[in-house]
């Protein structure tokens, strides 16, 4: 069985970086077209009129924090069509997150990054010192980053297509079919990172166990 989660995560490891490649030539397309930087400051205002309880920050990333609703944008001088899509894709999580689920997932993703994953790795270790007690706490600790990971699948098979369709619906663009294809990838790009994960979970539980 090692041997043939190994051979998947080989053939999802070669795949994943031809979708990296594809997605960095995506990007280099969109960044290629440059945009005011008016345009950005209005969608800014524009969304933060509209939904008060919303915060805008500049930062070094796009991202949403669903945990005090605050949307971070890159702080540029010069704007492309790239930054137009990512703004109006952290938007789109705002427009999802009325019922708080994208907050419930981002605990969870929380909880595992800082909680769960390093205690697996730790009980990993240990149980090459003390086979016996450790075996059934990576067991369950396994089960548990397992069901997270395809709590996250779901969430990136929902969530992440949810606000990139809502990014493209909202761009009036001629060349709308690279924000699509661009967005694909990135959506296949996330979504093959955290098979990875679940693979390697897998495996250490096969070997441990």
């Amino acid at each position: 069985m090692d041997i043939i989660i190994c051979c998947f995560y080989i053939m999802t490891s070669l795949y994943l970086e031809n979708v990296i490649i594809k997605m960095r030539k995506y990007r280099n397309l969109l960044t290629r077209d440059k945009i005011n930087k008016e345009d950005i400051i209005q969608i800014v205002y524009k969304t933060g009129s509209v939904r008060k309880d919303v915060k805008f920050q500049k930062g070094k990333f796009y991202a949403y924090n669903a945990l005090n609703k605050e949307i971070r944008y890159e702080e540029k001088e010069i704007y492309s069509n790239y930054d137009l899509f990512c703004l109006n894709h952290e938007i789109g999580h705002l427009q999802d997150d009325n019922s708080n689920r994208i907050f419930f997932f981002s605990i969870m993703k929380g909880i595992e990054r800082m909680v769960f994953l390093p205690l697996y790795i730790l009980s990993i270790a240990l149980t090459f010192l003390y086979s016996s007690i450790f075996q059934v706490i990576v067991l369950i600790i396994g089960i548990v980053l397992l069901i997270f990971a395809f709590f996250q699948l779901y969430f990136i098979c929902k969530y992440e297509k949810s606000a990139s369709v809502y990014a493209l619906s909202v761009i009036n663009k001629i060349d709308i079919d690279i924000y699509e294809k661009f967005s694909d990838v990135c959506l296949k790009q996330q979504f093959l990172m955290e098979l990875l994960e679940v693979q390697i979970v897998l495996f250490w539980l096969i070997i441990v166990g």
